[in-house]
């Protein structure tokens, strides 16, 4: 089944390694971004681009759906600055919060 994920990157000081908290929320890796077929790439900025190419760990809300469709998975926008939110409380490291909705596709596997 396809997922789908809204994530955002976290500084590298934030976190050392994947983690699952429940719900659909976590901590982990994702694989490079494919700029030249993202749609968004009109709308981030170079800085931001390199910002986000660096390895690092993503914040993430994520959902299994069956199919993979522009107004699926919206609901995740809000549970990913819901926990964004709470991560800043418990550390404050004042993330950009750029948050990217993006699908998990084989090559990820």
């Amino acid at each position: 089944m396809p997922e789908i994920l809204f994530a955002t990157p976290l500084k590298h000081s934030v976190a050392s390694k994947a983690y699952t908290f429940g719900d659909g929320i976590s901590i982990r890796t994702l694989a490079p971004i494919l700029w030249e077929q993202a749609t968004v790439r009109r709308y981030v900025s170079d800085d931001d681009r390199e910002y986000m190419d660096k390895n690092r760990y993503w914040l993430c809300a994520s959902k299994e759906v069956e199919y993979f469709l522009p107004q699926v998975g919206e609901d995740l926008c809000e549970t990913a600055l819901h926990a964004a939110w709470a991560l800043q409380i418990i550390c404050p490291t004042g993330a950009k919060h750029v948050f990217l909705k993006v699908r998990k596709n084989t090559a990820w596997l």
